[in-house]
């Protein structure tokens, strides 16, 4: 998995990853106003078969910094931390402002993106196949098994996001 999310990165694909201290006018992963820093822990979301999914939760209880969320697309919920935290998973620090924070991840947020994630592997990808062709059953089949995950590394400073995948 580590291998592929790497080779996807060379082919264009942006991976949310920890940033530490970097400049807010960094042209890569720069944002807000001039002369502020920028911070970002490690996450991801991604589609996971049932047997990944525990596999990748009891991998979790050995790294205590990661937090997940998964739930199915009938509403089948797993998580290691509660339905009212937030994580803030960017923030930033400007001259004579507040920390702004712009990206949280909570469960609630989570639970409206579902419905529409899950419809698009239907409405979206699947519809461009005929009805009898082996993706568009394939696409079914994700959209009908599988979890939607977020799994976040709240060590932004040490943490290793990737670890967790080894071995699953």
């Amino acid at each position: 998995m580590r291998d592929y999310i790497l080779r996807s990165e060379c082919d264009g694909i942006r991976l949310p990853r920890k940033i530490y201290f970097f400049s807010s006018e960094s042209g890569f992963t720069g944002w807000g106003g001039p002369d502020g820093y920028v911070y970002q822990k490690a996450y991801l979301e991604f589609f996971c078969s049932p047997e990944k999914l525990n596999a990748l939760v009891d991998k979790c209880k050995i790294f205590p910094s990661l937090t997940y969320m998964a739930v199915s697309k009938e509403g089948t919920w797993k998580s290691n931390i509660n339905n009212t935290d937030v994580n803030a998973v960017t923030w930033g620090v400007f001259p004579a402002k507040e920390i702004i924070q712009p990206t949280v991840v909570d469960p609630q947020s989570f639970m409206v993106w579902k419905d529409e994630a899950f419809e698009i592997w239907s409405r979206g990808w699947a519809k461009l196949y005929p009805e009898d062709d082996p993706s568009r059953k394939l696409l079914e089949e994700v959209q009908s098994k599988y979890y939607l995950v977020s799994l976040v590394d709240n060590d932004y400073i040490h943490g290793d996001l990737f670890a967790v995948f080894k071995d699953i």
